[in-house]
């Protein structure tokens, strides 16, 4: 796979390439621009969680030969930033990363938090993500999209609705997390929307969004969304107002 384009080469600018391996197991796709919802330029699922760091270059040239597709023709990458798994987040931002700076190509770090965010747009809502088998990422979003506080993990039994929150939504995973915010004293009485199915697609989407609009990344300060702070070591630091641990 080559990495340094032809200096008469211009940049296709309608296809981006796609890497999450914050969610479980995550993907690698190739995005095009305007495309029907659900159709990928080509679209692999990681075989498992553990096996990303394997699989992402091999399934990169795959799809770029299927498609085609210099790399040096994208329109940029999208990375998901987490939270997620340390080990995880570390593989997807450094293949990206690594490409943006070989390349030049434009980068562009999502929270998934802020992605599943978009499944209740104008809506005060809490999403909630699963982080284990009994911990959760969770964070509350205000009406227009605004975090109200920096994301946590807990777990639901021991997180508690802050008096002045007033969500209608909840955005959350799979179909047991969904009894789990159910039976939450609090949560309970909330409509719930599930956004597993759809993720990479409100992925491409948000990411398409902020390449057009110029939202991008530096390749040399993208940093994971640590959430847990003992994988960021003591100088972990809150990526969302740039404020050291305590």
């Amino acid at each position: 796979m080559s990495s340094s384009p032809p200096e008469t080469n211009a940049h296709r600018a309608n296809a981006m390439l796609v890497i999450d391996t914050a969610s479980r197991p995550g993907f690698l796709a190739l995005s095009q621009a305007d495309a029907p919802a659900g159709e990928w330029l080509a679209f692999r699922a990681f075989s498992h969680g553990r096996r990303q760091g394997e699989e992402i270059f091999p399934f990169l040239q795959e799809m770029l030969s299927g498609a085609e597709l210099p790399l040096w023709e994208l329109a940029g990458i999208v990375v998901t930033t987490g939270p997620g798994s340390f080990s995880a987040l570390r593989i997807g931002l450094g293949a990206a990363k690594g490409l943006c700076e070989t390349t030049g190509l434009a980068l562009c770090g999502l929270s998934l938090l802020d992605v599943a965010a978009t499944a209740a747009a104008g809506k005060a809502r809490v999403v909630v993500l699963r982080a284990g088998r009994t911990d959760v990422y969770l964070e509350g979003f205000d009406p227009e999209g605004r975090s109200l506080e920096a994301p946590q993990v807990t777990t639901l039994a021991q997180w508690s609705l802050p008096a002045s929150w007033e969500p209608e939504i909840v955005v959350a995973g799979e179909g047991a997390l969904v009894e789990e915010c159910a039976a939450h004293p609090k949560l309970g009485s909330l409509p719930v929307i599930t956004v597993d199915e759809e993720l990479p697609l409100r992925i491409s989407a948000m990411g398409w969004s902020r390449l057009r609009e110029g939202q991008l990344d530096d390749p040399m300060t993208l940093d994971a969304l640590y959430v847990r702070r003992l994988n960021a070591g003591d100088a972990w630091v809150d990526p969302r107002d740039g404020s050291a641990a305590s």
